[in-house]
């Protein structure tokens, strides 16, 4: 069951089934899986890498501001997750990719959303809500829930991602989506697009990203360690030169970006033309939905913009929430670089560099307000924790979802 739930074997799965549709030969159908999988592996280590760097600016800035209520973090959902009933998590997936697929069969709306690890995380969040209602039907209303976004999200979307991408055969499978398409909305407030052009020889040095992220970063360490004593440091990095950590990380993450981005290349390519055949033989016009990162090749020098501003939104939040003596929620770090990127693209895609910077900014702040209302709901199951999911969807798929049960169920 475990294995089942790995993206890796969920994607290589996708892949040789479209290869087999399509009767390639045994040695195309192996190269095909080794690039995905190698691919998928690449943007996994570099993935690891950015998330262990930001782990490290995200304690950092909690001592800074010796702020410690709401963590929001997904991975540590996990762990929660992995308390509850096992089989409810899968079943509801299964029952969800059975209910995207038949709505990419049977309607206009043709994404297949591939985000293997997003749908676990998500289906343990419905698993969660329903932990005291275990019957057959909350499983499936849980499924077909999520099913539905699963198609709905990426068909959403999709404006926004054409207008980056320049391209129609590809959509985006992502659960911070939400807070992307309303700071894409407000983005609109910029709407002339003329600026994009101008703006193309005023950022050029910006086109070499590697440097506008290594600086940028070691800004951002630089900033967050000031005020943190050289023992708290040394117990959570090793080292207590502060000039050197705010180096070393900074120059960690930029290495991890690239890595991200050598690995969606190698990975979309093999997965786009294996899709083919699924959306030939199978299911007429499917496309398929991939993580936010894939995207970051079309724009990477606004990835980095989007990060520091919905960063900053969620540090002013958490200050603003300090100050009138509210709930805390602590900046989830990783979430502000994946979601908040991806809202930057879409402000960019509408009305250039100033959409990207309100866009990733409105996003900053929509996520770090939204767990509070998290919290509550998942409370009566899981009991009182510091801790839940930190992309936008999360958030309001499990309000309306409770909502539902309420009106209909109690």
């Amino acid at each position: 069951m475990e294995t089942l739930m790995k993206s890796d074997v969920f994607l290589v799965i996708i892949v040789a089934l479209g290869l087999i549709v399509q009767r390639k030969n045994f040695r195309s159908i192996v190269v095909s899986l080794i690039k995905v999988s190698m691919g998928y592996s690449i943007i996994n280590f570099g993935s690891s890498i950015a998330k262990n760097s930001l782990s490290v600016l995200s304690l950092i800035i909690r001592r800074s501001v010796h702020a410690f209520d709401i963590i929001p973090n997904n991975e540590t959902m996990v762990s929660i997750i992995g308390n509850s009933d096992g089989k409810i998590v899968f079943f509801i997936m299964i029952i969800a990719m059975l209910v995207n697929i038949i709505i990419c069969k049977f309607t206009r709306i043709k994404y297949i959303f591939l985000n293997g690890y997003y749908i676990f995380y998500m289906a343990g969040m419905m698993a969660i809500l329903i932990n005291n209602k275990n019957s057959k039907i909350f499983i499936m209303l849980a499924g077909a829930y999520l099913g539905i976004f699963m198609s709905i999200l990426p068909f959403i979307t999709s404006i926004f991602i054409k207008r980056i991408s320049k391209r129609d055969d590809i959509g985006l499978a992502h659960f911070g989506s939400f807070a992307c398409i309303i700071g894409g909305i407000c983005a609109l407030i910029f709407k002339k697009r003329e600026e994009i052009k101008k703006e193309k020889n005023k950022i050029s040095f910006m086109r070499d990203s590697s440097v506008l992220m290594a600086v940028s970063m070691f800004v951002i360490y630089l900033l967050a360690v000031i005020n943190v004593d050289k023992g708290f440091l040394n117990d959570f990095t090793g080292e207590t030169d502060k000039l050197y950590i705010a180096f070393k990380y900074s120059i960690n993450f930029t290495v991890s970006f690239y890595l991200i981005v050598l690995g969606v290349r190698m990975m979309t390519d093999e997965i786009l033309y294996s899709f083919k055949g699924i959306a030939e033989k199978i299911i007429s016009d499917a496309k398929p939905a991939l993580d936010a990162a894939v995207f970051f090749v079309y724009k990477p020098e606004m990835i980095i913009i989007g990060f520091i501003c919905s960063l900053l939104a969620g540090i002013i939040t958490l200050l603003i929430q300090i100050k009138l003596k509210t709930t805390i929620v602590v900046p989830a770090v990783t979430a502000h670089l994946f979601s908040g990127g991806t809202a930057s693209i879409f402000g960019y895609s509408v009305s250039g560099r100033r959409g990207a910077v309100l866009s990733s900014f409105v996003h900053g702040v929509i996520i770090s307000v939204l767990p509070i209302f998290l919290l509550p709901i998942l409370k009566p199951n899981i009991g009182l924790m510091r801790t839940c999911y930190a992309d936008s969807d999360f958030s309001i798929l499990a309000m309306i979802f409770n909502s539902i049960m309420k009106l209909f169920f109690q």
